[in-house]
């Protein structure tokens, strides 16, 4: 806040952003950033093509991955960001790390990457926009999400040897449960949220 005048990072699915109403979902996303004090969102399933540029009439700029197409033709995905006017000196997309550092062969679940900087090196951050495979996916591919979660793991190596702060957001497609669930397991509830779904999926214990 003392450096960029905004108190909050946040993460949104945004579900679609890529269709004819999609000024009216931003104009929404815009007021709800301003009313928290959000400068910098981090979003997912955007939908939208990477060369779009938003309206500035919403203040907002995107940067991110593109969306593609499923095999039945639907479209799907779009990883990345919402700055706000007021951070964009302020802030580098970096964008997803190079594929040679992955396990899976595409960038579709590659975490997007962005660098806020701070009054110094120390206090610059590092954030991260994650999208990490649903539970049809999963099902489809055996494997899939560890490999999304070991790449995960390999950004993570990289940036922690930079100085600063490592943020990451997003979705995680994952259920976690809560730590009142009766068949939580005890190593998990230790970690888990107070309050949640009484659901807990393979990749929220993973």
């Amino acid at each position: 806040r003392r450096v960029h005048g905004c108190d909050y990072v946040g993460t949104l699915n945004c579900r679609d952003l890529g269709t004819d109403n999609a000024l009216g979902r931003l104009d929404a996303i815009c007021q709800l950033m301003r009313a928290r004090g959000v400068g910098l969102l981090a979003v997912q399933e955007t939908k939208r093509k990477q060369s779009d540029r938003l309206d500035e009439t919403v203040g907002l700029r995107y940067y991110g991955s593109a969306t593609h197409r499923t095999d039945h033709g639907r479209r799907t995905g779009g990883t990345g960001f919402l700055v706000s006017r007021a951070l964009l000196d302020c802030f580098s997309y970096l964008g997803p790390r190079p594929g040679r550092t992955h396990v899976l062969p595409d960038t579709k679940y590659a975490a997007q990457w962005g660098h806020l900087y701070g009054c110094d090196k120390e206090h610059d951050v590092w954030i991260a926009s994650v999208y990490l495979p649903a539970s049809s996916a999963v099902a489809a591919a055996p494997g899939l999400y560890a490999r999304a979660l070991a790449d995960l793991g390999a950004d993570l190596d990289h940036y922690a040897a930079k100085p600063g702060v490592i943020m990451l957001a997003g979705d995680w497609n994952a259920r976690v449960g809560h730590a009142c669930l009766e068949t939580m397991r005890p190593q998990h509830r230790a970690v888990a949220p107070r309050f949640g779904e009484d659901t807990v999926s393979a990749s929220g214990v993973h």
